[in-house]
């Protein structure tokens, strides 16, 4: 009986955040609340897709618009030539050429843009360098094959290289599943895996209709792969960098290999981030509730801070703007992956509630132990297999060589992470070595690194993993016994 009764306690926290949107949207019973969920999606969508395209339209012709006068009539214009390049024909002709790039930079900045200053200055340098380029053309046109021969096989490189390590990325989504599933008890092995399966297809789905856009609309281009700068599209407050309006269903000049590539590998990290929060909400997630999680988490959430660091937005720009040194630097997702997730995940454990039976009524923790071990230390193993996709594959570049170390201090920092959550567990915390918390000890080593894999020594990346190691299973005893 004190069994039901805590189950009911524990769905009705659960069911807390749907009955603060059931009254929020002014629904008494489903059908109107679907309906009341339809009209807001909806009038959301008209926002992005017409009104705001439609604004700025509107906004460039009104810039644009001159005084009537009688004017000769022009002869008919050409209609230009799409920027983009959907066979990957183009990409990387005469773009890359050794470390600079010579592409045509196009019209100068507006003098009217807040970061004028510093845009003028890097279209002075693109300019003197194309005029440098074609200048040179002129002069030795066989120099100037080779070089496009040589920018073609660089572009072909680095995409190739963004491609295999974002297949080792989509594969962690494997290690994901087997980790949470052996960690949990086998009644529940059907929900978890369930979960774990079907947040890939709703994220990668909500990624493509709005994420992307919204991430990467105005990021200008995949320059190591040679794409040309399509992604143009930006909202922005002040010269501040917002969200991105552009590349909706990657539509338009959006249908780019450059952008197709960068796509893919963003896709996956995007359901990085979406998966860590099915193993905190495990045993006790309502299926149809995560289902609107993972779309709203592709589709929305993730999308905004991923711009605001990796697209171009504000985070980024404090170095520039506010000479911060050189703004938010993470370089494979340390906070736009893991802690987004981390932070998520929290959460939602802390809205639903703990498992039933995991404390007794004096509120002292009992151990819920693991149905499979094995299959939660291959999954581990998985994980760490898939980090060496995750980190050097942030360079967008197989030319950039300095890959091996960030493949190299991935790799100390896992080892560091497992050793020392072992060593602090057994010899510190008093207990016997446990398999679990040495799994969480490699992936929170993985975790850390993450950000300053590019930028550290390898005696750095063993210290970082060392601590994140020791943070991990004090955390642990904090959550359990504490919050």
């Amino acid at each position: 009986m004190e069994d039901v009764k805590k189950e009911n306690w524990i769905m009705r926290r659960g069911n807390v955040g749907w009955g603060y949107l059931k009254s929020a949207l002014g629904g008494k019973d489903r059908a109107t609340l679907q309906r009341w969920v339809f009209v807001w999606l909806a009038l959301i969508a008209l926002g992005w897709f017409w009104l705001i395209p439609k604004y700025v339209t509107a906004q460039e012709k009104k810039e644009e618009a001159k005084p009537v006068a009688a004017e000769a009539p022009k002869p008919a214009e050409q209609a230009p030539a799409m920027r983009s390049d959907p066979n990957g024909g183009k990409t990387g002709d005469i773009t890359l050429i050794g470390e600079v790039n010579v592409a045509d930079p196009g019209a100068p900045p507006d003098a009217k843009d807040p970061d004028y200053a510093n845009l003028k200055k890097a279209y002075d340098e693109k300019k003197k360098a194309f005029d440098e380029f074609t200048e040179l053309s002129k002069r030795e046109p066989l120099a100037v094959k080779l070089a496009a021969a040589a920018g073609k096989n660089r572009a072909g490189i680095n995409m190739m290289w963004t491609l295999i390590t974002g297949f080792l990325v989509m594969f962690m989504q494997a290690g994901f599943a087997m980790v949470e599933t052996g960690l949990c008890r086998a009644k529940n092995v059907s929900h978890t895996m369930a979960m774990n399966f079907m947040i890939y297809p709703l994220g990668m789905l909500g990624f493509y209709v709005c994420g992307f856009a919204f991430m990467f609309g105005g990021f200008g281009s995949a320059a190591t792969m040679g794409g040309p700068a399509v992604m143009d599209g930006v909202f922005s407050i002040g010269g501040w960098n917002i969200i991105g309006t552009k590349g909706f269903f990657l539509q338009g000049e959006f249908y780019d290999m450059s952008v197709f590539a960068l796509f893919f590998f963003q896709m996956v990290f995007m359901d990085t981030t979406a998966t860590i929060p099915t193993g905190a909400a495990a045993e006790r997630w309502k299926f149809s509730a995560f289902m609107l999680y993972g779309v709203f988490l592709g589709t929305i959430m993730y999308p905004i801070y991923g711009n605001w660091v990796w697209g171009g937005g504000w985070c980024s720009q404090l170095g520039s703007k506010l000479g911060l040194g050189h703004g938010t630097v993470d370089f494979a997702g340390s906070s736009v992956v893991h802690l987004q997730g981390g932070v998520i995940a929290f959460w939602f454990a802390k809205m639903i509630g703990p498992r039933i039976g995991k404390y007794n009524k004096d509120g002292s923790p009992n151990p819920i132990p693991a149905h499979n071990i094995a299959m939660a230390v291959i999954g581990t193993f998985i994980l760490a297999f898939g980090w060496f996709g995750f980190n050097p594959g942030s360079s967008l570049a197989g030319t950039d060589l300095r890959n091996a170390a960030s493949v190299v201090n991935t790799m100390l920092a896992s080892a560091t992470g497992a050793l020392f959550a072992t060593l602090w567990i057994w010899k510190v915390r008093g207990n016997k070595p446990d398999t679990s918390m040495m799994c969480n000890g490699m992936l929170a080593g993985m975790v850390a690194i993450t950000a300053p894999c590019a930028f550290v020594g390898s005696f750095s990346a063993c210290v970082i993993g060392a601590i994140s190691g020791i943070l991990v299973v004090e955390a642990v005893f904090i959550v359990e016994r504490k919050l």
